[in-house]
């Protein structure tokens, strides 16, 4: 590819992914369908977004590391220099302090955000730097969208980078979407998605009558969905007008995560066209943008952003006529690492003892000495190991809990050192142990001891037979939850013992075997090294209520779907020392799940790791 029309297809993406970003961004998270028109300073200055902040911080990591870069290094860059972390990238922070590195932190205890649109957003700092090249494009995006996401939300990303990337050699958009899709697994959701979305934009349907079909369809409550948001993006493609501006709004007002589908169409459809043919038409080449992240300072025009990404393409690509830019890429570490976990995954439970394989890549042509260290209450069966010369080697290393330990720390870390100062860390997240007390229930109708030959139906008075035979049968099949205090739960008689949870996410079914309604009381003691005051957000599907220190947080009767944030507390005080978390959960359904986090300060904040689980 020629470097000037490489270089304003860059332009026109970055433009499309600004400007129409900042059109979508004010209606983020409205689900309905909108009307919104366009206004000029829709298309001024683009606010802060992680749509755009997080790539010019990867930018930074490639043009540090080269194209060799690694998933580890941009998780390094993500977690130190991005101050807010919304759903994945919070559940991403908290697994990268415990040690959990790519793609483990972007798959554990990530069960809600895993397919959600945070990395898909993040496709066209990939497909820039391999633009015509999908392979290459993917095989970067890959080490990306690990970090927070897993399944569909990581192939989301696949998808539009695939898509990007293939743009810059132009063509027909169904035929670009039908190419891209191929790098979807075929059993995939996103797969049928895309299918689907082809298809009706064959068909005589409207517009919204699509949208309609995919929100039913395909639709998810969770307004940053990948499903639903992709299929926005693909709509807008293939069935919006030929107005670049007018296109934009009609994705806006198909609602959901609309400055992501905004930005994502518009990153296309400047590809398509072109930077100066959306200045001619437009004039945006005052367009400026201003992050929200800790990255190397540039100037804020969009310009001279596609320029310095242009450039560094160029490079990577030996692209003829690329400016002479000199980028001198640092040298990797002579051992990289990866942690083979095994079953169970990155967890450790109080007692448990778990074999996981460290795998070496050195890059030395002589033998390296590795030095292992932890902390206590972890115990390790080894301390050292040497490696030989260039390879890959696979060392076995024991890692247990030991016997005694009453505290378990959230995050239980184990340090790999070599050569003079080298250090690579994993780790385990600490299984909570909570105490399980219940269940409390009672039958829909109370019947008293019955005299001889007296028949129990008599004590179900109904208006009609129909009426009767259900309380009969729901007295035969069902009950109730009964209604119960803390204090009275917490009675040692009603005590079923202890579990492990080694997700956040505690499924009641699988530790506690009664099948019905039901209110269950979970007890979980905290240790922590200070006192300090915190948010705190409670995962539920139903009714619970969640006491601190005998002191009630907060609660809800209504029914619901289960994801980490349901409630939320502010202002929290935990104590010094020994805190109790009282969880009273009412099993409602088939699937019954709790969680809990600490926030480190307000909304979409860190969730805080320091803290130990009590035996």
């Amino acid at each position: 590819m020629e470097f000037r029309n490489y270089s304003d297809k860059v332009y026109g993406c970055w433009l499309g992914k600004c400007v129409c970003g900042n059109i979508g961004a004010p209606f983020e998270g409205m689900k309905q369908k909108l009307s919104v028109r366009f206004d000029r300073s829709m298309a001024e200055e683009t606010a802060p977004n992680d749509d755009l902040d997080l790539q010019v911080l990867f930018l930074d990591v490639v043009e540090r590391f080269g194209p060799d870069f690694t998933a580890d290094q941009l998780a390094e860059a993500f977690y130190r220099n991005c101050p807010y972390a919304p759903g994945e990238y919070a559940y991403f922070k908290k697994n990268f302090r415990c040690g959990i590195h790519p793609p483990l932190s972007g798959s554990f205890n990530n069960e809600v955000y895993r397919t959600g649109m945070g990395c898909t957003i993040r496709s066209e700092l990939w497909a820039c730097l391999a633009p015509g090249d999908p392979e290459k494009a993917v095989n970067f995006c890959l080490r990306d969208g690990v970090l927070d996401h897993d399944g569909d939300g990581l192939w989301g990303e696949v998808f539009l980078t695939a898509l990007e990337s293939l743009a810059f050699a132009g063509g027909r958009i169904p035929d670009l979407i039908g190419r891209a899709a191929q790098f979807v697994p075929g059993d995939s959701p996103l797969r049928r998605l895309i299918g689907e979305v082809l298809r009706w934009a064959e068909e005589d349907l409207s517009f919204f009558r699509i949208r309609d079909l995919i929100v039913s369809r395909y639709g998810s409550a969770e307004a940053t969905s990948v499903y639903q948001n992709v299929g926005f993006i693909l709509l807008g493609l293939l069935r919006g007008s030929r107005n670049f501006l007018e296109s934009a709004i009609e994705v806006c007002n198909c609602g959901f995560d609309t400055d992501c589908t905004c930005a994502s169409f518009g990153a296309v459809r400047g590809i398509l066209l072109g930077g100066e043919q959306l200045n001619r038409e437009y004039d945006f080449s005052k367009v400026t943008y201003r992050l929200g992240v800790t990255a190397r300072a540039r100037s804020p025009y969009i310009r001279d952003l596609s320029e310095e990404v242009a450039a560094l393409g160029g490079r990577l690509g030996g692209m003829a006529g690329a400016p002479e830019t000199a980028f001198s890429f640092e040298q990797p570490d002579s051992v990289t690492f990866r942690v083979s976990y095994g079953d169970g995954g990155p967890s450790l439970a109080f007692g448990e003892s778990k074999k996981v394989t460290l795998w070496a890549v050195s890059r030395s042509a002589v033998p390296l000495r590795l030095r292992f260290a932890c902390d206590p209450p972890l115990v390790l069966d080894r301390e050292e190991a040497e490696i030989g010369g260039a390879g890959e080697f696979g060392i076995e290393l024991t890692v247990r809990v030991a016997e005694e330990a009453r505290e378990l720390p959230r995050a239980n870390l184990v340090r790999v050192r070599w050569g003079e100062g080298k250090e690579y860390v994993f780790g385990f997240a600490g299984a909570a142990r909570f105490e399980a007390f219940g269940p409390f229930w009672k039958n829909n109708v109370e019947v008293p001891p019955l005299r001889e030959k007296e028949s129990y139906w008599n004590y179900f008075p109904a208006g009609s037979e129909a009426e009767k035979m259900d309380r009969i049968r729901f007295y035969h099949t069902n009950c109730l939850p009964r209604e119960v205090s803390p204090e009275e739960a917490l009675l040692p008689e009603h005590s079923l013992g202890f579990f492990d949870s080694r997700t956040d996410a505690v499924r009641v079914e699988e530790h506690l075997r009664f099948d019905g309604q039901a209110w269950y009381v979970f007890r979980l003691r905290l240790v922590l090294p200070e006192a300090r005051t915190c948010g705190l957000q409670m995962g539920c599907g139903g009714p619970a209520e969640l006491y601190l220190n005998g002191r009630y947080l907060t609660g809800t009767r209504e029914h619901f779907r289960y994801t980490p944030e349901n409630l939320h507390c502010f202002g929290v005080e935990l104590l010094e020392g020994d805190n109790e978390l009282i969880f009273k959960v009412m099993k409602c359904g088939d699937c019954t799940r709790f969680s809990f986090d600490f926030l480190e300060e307000g909304p979409c904040s860190n969730h805080m790791i320091e803290y130990k689980f009590k035996r």
